[in-house]
């Protein structure tokens, strides 16, 4: 992709138009009507009852935005232009409209999150792919959507739910299609890696983005070793800032409950960015937890993360950060660590007894309606013949897939082998002692200690 400076005239006047003007707007509507110093007094008051805000490491944004100059001057304006927004429009409107969920459903409140099951791994290892073959056993599954946590609102959901149904109705879903910002080109090559609609399901973690800017995807806009260094260790927040996002998440999981569950659905989450240190919080905030692991040879996964992430990048901001090697190196070093704390943490699963599955990515995808029928079995979630036949039609589909082309980036095979040794030898070991786990037979600590 050829940046080009017309490129990134039109990326920043967007920006101008979908996140500065608004806020202008509000300003000088303010202004005119004489409201402007209740307009102050609520900017100060609100983020004392927020359910989301940001921490400290937004001054890092704000530094990286103003004075890194190894950062093109285009990308630190677009990293502003979303501070602005975030700060003065969208966090106090969310605020608002959160609060008046309190007053209008309290009752959302009472739901429990039983048995949740997380779906785990590496990026680019296939949690999305088993997510979506999991999640679309809805009559039993209910995994979130990305327009349900980009607006974890209740009032707001039952008013897109009224309009969805008469626009599907008399419409075709043209409205849907319509407002969908991402579903407008499938046939570029970040369509093919990784598909991205507001209808489809995605890793929860990118909550913690939206609602809070932390999150490895908001390295995009700040393409700093500082911001790196924070969003890639969830320990530097204080302890209040972390409860406070895994009691927002909960709460947002709780709505989605509330408003399209039943007795039978079970809440299934991807959280593929937990490496960071969030994955501690995933077992301490729902402790019955059932976690499926898929795993893959990091020789695979990690060249096709790159791809992914400089494909991404430059779709955004016009921008690869990753020829710098500085930032590459800082990035792989929290992938190496990644793939680490993946294999100590089924360990620690394992010994606590916890429900835990392993799934290898090559053998899920030769044969996925064997492999999703042992899944949801030992899930226990009930498969309809519908669901049974959307397997038979995925295996078909998957069997004619092109695999993507990731040569740009084997350069760091040696590397990879270097820092990752062992992966997935630990993990077909792991797999065996999670099966005999399950199945009632505990391993014992010198069979865990021994990897």
């Amino acid at each position: 992709m050829k940046q080009t400076s017309n490129t990134r005239l039109d990326l920043i006047a967007k920006q101008l138009a979908s996140h500065v003007s608004p806020v202008l707007l509000l300003w000088t509507t303010a202004y005119l009507l004489g409201w402007w110093l209740w307009l102050l007094a609520f900017y100060v008051v609100t983020p004392y009852f927020a359910p989301f805000t940001v921490g400290p490491y937004v001054l890092t944004y704000i530094r990286c935005s103003l004075m890194d100059t190894s950062i093109p001057l285009h990308v630190r304006s677009l990293g502003l232009c979303r501070l602005f927004y975030v700060f003065f429009l969208r966090q106090p409107l969310f605020n608002i409209a959160w609060w008046m969920d309190e007053i209008l459903f309290p009752l959302y409140h009472l739901v429990l999150v039983k048995s949740p099951i997380f779906i785990l791994g590496q990026p680019r290892s296939g949690t999305t792919k088993l997510l979506d073959l999991l999640a679309t056993n809805e009559d039993h599954v209910l995994a979130l959507k990305l327009w349900e946590y980009t607006y974890p609102i209740l009032w707001l959901q039952y008013l897109v739910d009224y309009i969805g149904f008469y626009d599907e109705k008399y419409f075709n879903n043209w409205m849907k299609k319509q407002l969908d910002p991402f579903g407008k080109d499938e046939t570029n090559q970040l369509s093919t890696m990784h598909r991205i609609s507001m209808e489809k399901w995605e890793e929860d973690d990118m909550s913690f983005s939206i609602h809070f800017m932390f999150s490895a995807t908001d390295l995009y806009y700040y393409p700093s070793l500082e911001s790196m260094e924070l969003v890639t260790d969830f320990s530097s927040l204080d302890k209040p800032l972390r409860r406070r996002m895994f009691d927002f998440h909960q709460k947002m999981v709780k709505k989605v409950l509330f408003r399209r569950g039943n007795e039978q659905s079970v809440y299934m989450a991807k959280w593929v960015a937990c490496w960071n240190g969030e994955y501690k919080h995933i077992t301490d905030t729902y402790p019955d937890a059932r976690c499926v692991f898929i795993y893959r040879d990091p020789e695979e996964s990690i060249p096709s993360l790159l791809k992914l992430y400089s494909g991404v990048s430059l779709y955004l901001t016009n921008f690869d950060p990753l020829p710098s090697i500085e930032f590459r190196r800082g990035l792989m070093r929290y992938v190496y660590r990644g793939h680490r704390e993946e294999i100590e943490f089924v360990k620690s699963l394992i010994q606590r007894k916890q429900h835990v599955q392993i799934v290898a990515f090559s053998e899920l995808y030769q044969n996925i309606e064997e492999h999703m029928e042992k899944i949801n079995g030992l899930l226990r979630l009930p498969m309809s013949v519908e669901y049974k036949q959307f397997l038979r039609e995925e295996h078909k589909k998957q069997a004619q897939h092109t695999k993507t082309d990731t040569e740009s980036h084997t350069q760091c095979k040696k590397e990879i082998d270097l820092h990752c040794p062992g992966f997935c030898d630990q993990l077909n070991v792991l797999q065996k002692l999670a099966s005999e786990s399950n199945a009632g037979i505990n391993p014992t600590v010198s069979d865990l200690n021994s990897l």
